[in-house]
Order: structure tokens, then C-alpha cells, then sequence
């Protein structure tokens, strides 16, 4: 009897991130499964150096999927997203082009869903 084993196909997954306005921290990349907490409990998290207003951030070892990322310039290089008055007071950038708003609701793996497959192997995202 022949049994198929299950893929376990996977790559390195590169985000570039644009847009930022100085150097100062680092750039923070949360990335999300879908059954994961979106924007809570993300799967993977990874950091980056910023140069020229670019950071280049990559996962390893990731098995292919669709994933969700959401990224955030941490200034002040302490690890987490400052907020002020509940507001997210660092910039950020979403997958799939999404962005934060009085009238956007809260991220949602739904609406920051991307492929990563061995084809499509970078992904991109601007802060704002």
C-alpha cells in the first residue's frame, strides 16, 4: 500500500518594507496564520535594520501559505508598539495595502491575507 506523505514545502519569506521617514530603531515585523489573534498573538515575529528609508526583513524556514504582516517602525528600539491614548503612536504599514483609520476597524487576517508560495517569495509594505 502506498501512502503520499504530507508536503512540508517552505522557503524564506523576505518583506521589504519603504517609506520611513528616518533611521532611528529598527523596523518590527509581526507575521500572522490565520488562526492566529490578529493584531495580538502574532505566529512569527522578526527585526530589521533601517537604511535609507528601507528595511529588509526575513522569515526562515517558513512552510508556504497565506500569512498576514503587519509591520511597525520602532523608534525608540524598545520592542513594542507604542500607543498614546490608545492610538498606535509609531509608524506602521499592513500587508495587502491596508491601513489603519478612524473608519477602517481593527486588522483583521481577512483583510491582510497574502500568498507566500516558492513563486512568490518577497512581499512588500509601506509604512505610513
Amino acid at each position: 500500500m502506498l501512502t503520499i506523505m504530507e508536503s512540508k514545502a517552505q522557503g524564506v519569506l523576505t518583506i521589504e518594507a519603504t517609506n520611513f521617514k528616518n533611521e532611528n530603531g529598527v523596523a518590527i515585523v509581526q507575521l500572522f496564520r490565520e488562526t492566529d489573534d490578529v493584531p495580538k498573538k502574532p505566529f512569527r515575529q522578526a527585526t530589521g535594520k533601517i537604511f535609507a528609508g528601507k528595511a529588509t526583513v526575513a522569515f526562515a524556514d517558513l512552510p508556504y501559505g497565506d500569512y498576514a504582516a503587519i509591520l511597525f517602525h520602532d523608534e525608540n528600539a524598545n520592542g513594542i508598539l507604542d500607543h498614546r491614548f490608545g492610538i498606535p503612536n509609531e509608524p506602521m504599514g499592513f500587508s495587502k495595502g491596508w491601513y489603519l483609520s478612524l473608519f477602517s476597524g481593527m486588522p483583521t487576517f481577512k483583510k491582510l491575507r497574502f500568498e507566500f508560495r516558492e513563486n512568490k517569495l518577497r512581499y512588500e509594505v509601506v509604512i505610513r
